[in-house]
């Protein structure tokens, strides 16, 4: 199915749920159902570049709009937090992010910021021929030297170079880095990381951040490690 009524959309999506009856649903893809949000969505509700879906098809049909320096014709592709998405035809870039309420926005960044993307570790895999696989929360995967492991760690965040996914630079989750709250009641609020608990058999790990002078307790998990405000 490649839409749903309003009504049953994902929180996620920043979409008025009267007035329109249906919307898009996102593909099956690097993200969550719960986590995204559909590109004609985005190119429809969230700029105002089409008014319904034959324009949608058309922009994309006529490979104008680049998803993390990738072209993409597929209107229900899911978007997801720090998504890179250039549209070189009217020569703007956006980053999808997330607001106070846990809802996928867009900001518009510089065509500089496009050049790379965030991309939390969230597991890693020892593949054969000495190598270690990285795995991304996006989907996307990376093979690299069995003796880095200790180098990259998992919940830490790797700074991609698009469209080559070459890494430039490593953001662990340590005390006094820069986090953005993906998820729940803090969902938005960006501030350094304070202190990190050990999880256990029963209780979840918890990372305190500050906030802008407001202390913040959050479910480590819902943290992304990243180098500069958004």
């Amino acid at each position: 199915m490649t839409h749903l009524k309003t009504l049953a959309a994902p929180r996620s999506m920043k979409v008025p749920r009267r007035g329109k009856v249906y919307v898009l649903t996102p593909s099956p893809g690097p993200h969550a159902k719960s986590e995204c949000l559909p590109l004609g969505t985005l190119l429809r509700e969230y700029l105002g570049l089409a008014e319904n879906r034959k324009e949608i098809k058309h922009i994309l049909n006529n490979k104008q709009v680049l998803v993390d320096g990738r072209r993409v014709k597929n209107e229900n592709y899911p978007l997801g937090l720090f998504d890179i998405i250039a549209i070189p035809e009217i020569d703007k870039v956006y980053m999808i992010l997330v607001d106070h309420h846990g809802r996928l926005i867009s900001k518009e960044t510089t065509k500089k910021a496009s050049e790379h993307k965030m991309c939390k570790l969230v597991n890693k895999t020892m593949v054969k021929g000495g190598k270690l696989q990285l795995n991304f929360y996006d989907g996307k995967n990376l093979l690299v030297d069995a003796k880095d492991s200790k180098k990259y760690e998992v919940g830490g965040t790797v700074v991609l170079k698009l469209p080559e996914l070459k890494i430039v630079e490593f953001l662990p989750a340590d005390v006094g880095k820069l986090a953005i709250v993906a998820k729940g009641r803090h969902a938005g609020k960006t501030g350094k990381i304070v202190s990190k608990t050990k999880s256990d058999l029963n209780l979840k790990s918890l990372t305190t951040l500050d906030c802008g002078g407001e202390s913040v307790l959050t479910n480590t998990a819902y943290i992304y490690v990243i180098n500069e405000k958004p």
